[in-house]
């Protein structure tokens, strides 16, 4: 029925809206009325840009949150909103194209599996290779969600050319028993069959304590 069908869903950035649009409009592959989405955006401008440029639309369902990504999840966690969605979609990006460390740090991936459900999924936007000398970057994503995630699957948008700077979807499921079949299902086409890289380099795991600035040996992430 419906409301067995309905999927409270969070996206973490939307930007330009490529992501949300892909999954929401052209695949439809997990857009419904009934679903409930949450869309987490620091910058009040790139909303005005989705709207204007990449059709973004707002609906009844959506509800729009101007605020730091990570702020929010740590809001979330302290008012013990536990097992609130079955989807959290992370696609934010700095200006060079990498993640914030703050919003993929061990202890802030500790904190969004703690808001999925326990057939929760998280699906990460990344953009890499996925093999050769210049996939250090994935393998080190991959690293910091096998960490916290008992079973993590790679879908890169063009698996053919492995050595392709592309954007690839890394999907951590909370529990490795349970798998919400209506999202992977849809990427199943996409799916490496690997779940961490075997040549992953030897790397520091990407924890709150360790983000140091090496000059005034203060913690950049102290403000979360």
């Amino acid at each position: 029925d419906a409301k067995k069908d309905k999927k409270s869903i969070l996206f973490l950035g939307i930007g330009g809206n490529s992501l949300l649009n892909k999954i929401l409009n052209s695949t439809q592959m997990l857009y419904s009325k009934n679903n409930k989405y949450d869309l987490v955006e620091i910058d009040p401008y790139m909303i005005k840009v989705a709207k204007e440029y990449f059709f973004f639309k707002e609906t009844p369902n959506t509800t729009i949150h101007i605020k730091d990504a990570r702020l929010f999840i740590n809001e979330l966690v302290q008012n013990q909103q536990k097992n609130k969605y079955d989807i959290i979609f992370h696609d934010i990006y700095e200006s060079n194209y990498l993640i914030p460390y703050e919003t993929i740090t061990v202890e802030a991936l500790e904190k969004i599996k703690y808001l999925l459900n326990d057939n929760g999924i998280l699906a990460i936007n990344v953009n890499s290779h996925i093999s050769g000398i210049k996939s250090n970057y994935l393998q080190q994503i991959c690293k910091q969600l096998n960490t916290v995630f008992p079973v993590i699957k790679v879908y890169p948008l063009i698996p053919d050319d492995p050595e392709r700077y592309q954007n690839i979807i890394i999907v951590g499921l909370k529990n490795n028993n349970k798998i919400n079949k209506t999202f992977t299902d849809k990427l199943k086409d996409f799916e490496m069959n690997i779940t961490v890289p075997n040549n992953i380099i030897p790397c520091l795991l990407f924890h709150e304590v360790n983000m140091v600035d090496s000059q005034s040996k203060t913690c950049h992430l102290s403000k979360y």
